[in-house]
């Protein structure tokens, strides 16, 4: 099975327990992967299952699509940010900051509905950096203001 690493932190956890103890003759192989290269693997064969964001310019064709869990946004902020200690930050209060958001060429799937969620809130975001890494994303977050000299790739 693939899975985006968002799904090991929730999705995942409470799928393995229950699938265990109902098929315990049967061994899972996850593989972590972005959603583009399921969908890939998923239509070639290459695997049975996949957790992802599917993208949107590319329906399921042969392959059944169901929804399997909702996700909350969440906003990951510098310690010295003016919203870093309030316990829900709106959207439409991020007008205006830099972005790091996943890749839009690996997630293309959460990358636009990231995008429609910020123009739900009136505005489009200024996307600074795009990285499919949480690591790489954490590191943008943390350097704050050093790393605004950064430019969005370009729109394809």
């Amino acid at each position: 099975m693939g899975v985006v690493r968002s799904a090991t932190h929730g999705v995942l956890t409470g799928l393995v327990g229950p699938f265990g103890e109902r098929f315990p003759g049967v061994s899972l192989a996850a593989r972590e992967m972005n959603s583009l290269a399921q969908v890939e693997a998923l239509g070639a064969g290459r695997l049975d299952v996949g957790f992802l964001y599917l993208p949107p310019d590319r329906g399921p064709g042969d392959l059944e699509a169901e929804t399997f869990a909702e996700e909350p946004l969440v906003a990951v902020l510098p310690a010295y940010h003016p919203l870093a200690d309030s316990r829900r930050v709106r959207l439409d209060a991020m007008f205006g900051e830099p972005f790091v958001v996943a890749d839009r060429a690996r997630e293309p799937g959460w990358n636009e509905q990231f995008r429609e969620a910020c123009k739900g809130h009136g505005f489009a975001p200024g996307v600074a950096v795009e990285t499919t890494e949480l690591l790489v994303a954490l590191g943008f977050v943390a350097a704050g203001p050093a790393w605004r000299c950064f430019r969005p790739p370009s729109a394809t």
